[in-house]
């Protein structure tokens, strides 16, 4: 396993040893079984059943993107390397999971987007994901090795990431302000469905948007986020507002700004009837996803 030190794979390391499986891992730093640089050759101590790739570089919490080549460096070379090692071992594993991210598809709203959707994501984020994703594809076919693609949405674990971490912040502050009636709807997953959908299924192959399968609209999340950290409900801001501040990004080209203001206004949601539909899949429900011990 890559990644098991960041957000998701440490809770998918930690399902995986409660359910009495044995797990290497390969990663930079000294916590790992197999210590490397993900710009060098990597060399495989032994054979593998499978491989769970969860490591990348993921978008910043500033208001720039990242560089091509960080993302190329850490989201496609180091996939590379690892399949490149395989290749030299000829000890191939009858299976590798790689995580991916919805944000292939490169569309800022829309309801029910499915798998058959053109991956047209154009940031360096979502370009470097649609290559790696790519390739392993081709890899997988061309050395019989079962590939199993999971497109991720918000992910929400015991602790709070990427965009509900940035909203998290911002209610603890005081300082968030509700976009309109705050009817904008997300998919989400639970980070424990994720773990145990890669713990189950390791046999299986293909590409798949893994959801709870229930949207959340930002006022449904902003309540819970309030009653969590024991704030008030968001005073709101009218949606003008939004769209005037759009517009200025745009116009200073300043991309994270419109990254942002563009998820607060817009639905964006996926449909994981594929995944339902071939692989029996149930995800948990949702209703106490908020409710954690303080």
């Amino acid at each position: 396993m890559t990644g098991s030190t960041g957000y998701l794979g440490s809770a998918i390391l930690k399902k995986f040893i409660s359910n009495g499986v044995a797990v290497d891992t390969l990663g930079r730093s000294i916590d790992n079984t197999v210590i490397i640089d993900s710009d060098s050759a990597i060399i495989m101590p032994k054979a593998y059943k499978r491989i769970i790739h969860i490591a990348g570089l993921t978008p910043n919490k500033t208001f720039f993107e990242n560089k091509w080549e960080d993302y190329y460096n850490s989201n496609v070379k180091y996939l590379e390397n690892i399949c490149n090692s395989l290749d030299a071992s000829g000890c191939f594993p009858q299976q590798i999971v790689l995580v991916s991210s919805v944000s292939v598809y490169g569309l800022i709203r829309g309801e029910n987007i499915d798998e058959e959707t053109p991956l047209l994501g154009k940031t360096n984020y979502a370009k470097s994901k649609i290559q790696a994703e790519q390739f392993l594809l081709e890899w997988g076919r061309k050395f019989n090795v079962k590939i199993l693609i999971l497109r991720l949405p918000i992910v929400i674990g015991d602790e709070f990431n990427g965009l509900l971490s940035l909203l998290s912040r911002a209610i603890k502050s005081g300082l968030y302000l509700r976009i309109g009636n705050g009817e904008a709807k997300k998919s989400v997953l639970l980070l424990d469905d994720l773990a145990t959908f890669i713990l189950l299924y390791e046999k299986e192959e293909g590409v798949f948007n893994l959801t709870s399968g229930k949207s959340l609209s930002f006022r449904v999340i902003e309540e819970h986020l309030c009653g969590y950290y024991n704030k008030a409900h968001p005073r709101s801001v009218p949606m003008s507002l939004a769209v005037f501040l759009l517009c200025v990004f745009k116009i200073l080209n300043i991309k994270k700004g419109v990254d942002l203001i563009e998820k607060l206004i817009y639905s964006l949601t996926f449909s994981d009837q594929k995944v339902r539909m071939n692989l029996n899949w149930q995800p948990s429900d949702l209703n106490n996803i908020f409710k954690r011990d303080q």
